[in-house]
């Protein structure tokens, strides 16, 4: 299916004739695609979770150190029994979030023990089978971080039904910062990943390549995601 998929997108590059194309997650993890349209002479930018490519070809959203700073605010609300929502596996993201927030809490002293961390897959329908998993643990987690702000919208819906309040009982924060995190009540505690940034930078890496200044295209690659606290989380009380 992926090399399909790779096969349609390189044909329909080059039947609509363009001089660039930027690629956007989670066809910007495809090598393969990568590969293509190098060898069509194709240019191309990535945006992507990790450097996966040569500076002149891609944006990074630097989600580990946005994950850190996740897992270093919920530490300073006094939470210790914090729970994790990743995403689907096989998705760079997935391992840079999950890592990345595994690693700063281990430093912060507070481990993600295996019983802690449930698999979803970016839905909203994934993050309440999560979250009841999660809440069905013997020791609840006192905060949910979810990989992303569908998944955390699952998580205020089940605390809901269960009766459990969010913050009081339990804070609940997710990543993205989309339309969702500003409608659901609480409103949602998440990271914001810089996408407007992104997709200047890109835009300028791209026609730099096209009109080959390639020292001009790999400059920069790195921009970091911002925490936004808004309701969902609060210190144990």
């Amino acid at each position: 299916r992926n090399a399909t998929l790779t096969s349609e997108a390189v044909d329909f590059v080059s039947r609509s004739k363009l001089d660039g194309v930027i690629v956007l997650p989670p066809m910007s993890e495809d090598n393969d695609l990568a590969g293509a349209l190098a060898k069509a002479q194709v240019s191309y930018v990535r945006l992507a979770a990790i450097a996966l490519d040569t500076a002149d070809r891609v944006v990074v959203s630097n989600e580990r150190s946005a994950v850190a700073a996740m897992a270093e605010y919920l530490v300073d609300l006094g939470h210790r029994r914090i729970g994790y929502i990743a995403g689907p596996e096989g998705r760079k993201s997935t391992r840079e979030r999950l890592e990345g927030f595994s690693d700063a809490l281990q430093k912060l002293r507070c481990a993600l023990g295996d019983e802690m961390i449930a698999r979803g897959a970016y839905t909203f329908e994934s993050g309440i089978e999560c979250a009841k998993a999660l809440l069905a643990n013997p020791a609840p987690p006192t905060a949910i971080f979810a990989s992303n702000d569908e998944m955390a919208a699952g998580v205020i819906c089940t605390a809901h039904e269960l009766g459990v309040k969010v913050p009081g009982d339990l804070s609940v924060a997710g990543f993205d910062d989309s339309a969702l995190a500003t409608r659901i009540r609480p409103s949602l505690t998440t990271l914001r990943r810089p996408v407007r940034e992104m997709a200047r930078l890109a835009t300028t890496k791209l026609i730099a390549s096209i009109e080959g200044r390639q020292a001009d295209a790999r400059v920069g690659v790195f921009l970091d995601p911002v925490l936004i606290i808004r309701d969902s989380t609060s210190s144990i009380l």
